[in-house]
């Protein structure tokens, strides 16, 4: 299938929102026993990193499973590694995206401080 090629890349995208949509504020209040919103914060930032992993599991299948074991010749391996590069350089700015992220407030002026 042509546009399985797609998929792996549109799920790292899906992964790189939900894991950067939560804020860390929600992370560290509160436990799992109170009904906050802790809890929910932290199912979803699990199911998200499933999510993120998801894209970049699946783009090794696309180059494994699809170029490279492929008999046949017509297909280029390189399509599969730039897929699997795609991927890989995705997952790596969602971590860089999530821990370097960093809460700016604006003060009465309008300015950052």
């Amino acid at each position: 299938l042509p546009g399985v090629i797609y998929v792996p890349g549109l799920i790292g995208l899906l992964g790189l929102w939900m894991v950067n949509i939560v804020d860390r504020e929600y992370l560290e209040s509160g436990t799992f026993s109170e009904d906050s919103g802790t809890t929910k914060a932290r199912v979803w930032l699990f199911f998200a990193f499933m999510v993120a992993f998801t894209g970049l599991f699946l783009s090794f299948y696309v180059l494994f499973g699809i170029y490279v074991t492929d008999t046949n010749t017509s297909n280029n391996v390189s399509v599969g590694v730039a897929v699997l590069i795609q991927c890989i350089l995705q997952f790596v700015s969602t971590m860089i995206f999530w821990v370097g992220r960093f809460d700016v407030s604006l003060d009465k002026t309008g300015y950052f401080g």
